[in-house]
């Protein structure tokens, strides 16, 4: 059983790794309002995802002392 957790909804683009030299990022190519407001609540989701997962991996390593 994999746990598996989707942050990303519909409307952010895939971003690439490696780009030619001319090339934009997509992220750069969304135009709507609300899909830029529905991307900007998913780094801030991610971001507090990865900020609670340090908090409670600090807290693990204390306990046993």
């Amino acid at each position: 059983m994999d746990l598996v957790i989707n942050f990303g909804p519909k409307s952010m683009p895939k971003l690439k790794r490696y780009l030619k030299k001319d090339e934009e990022q997509p992220i750069e190519e969304i135009i709507s309002q609300k899909d830029k407001g529905l991307v900007l609540a998913t780094v801030k989701s991610i971001e507090g995802y990865v900020l609670m997962s340090a908090i409670v991996i600090g807290l693990l390593q204390i306990l046993p002392l």
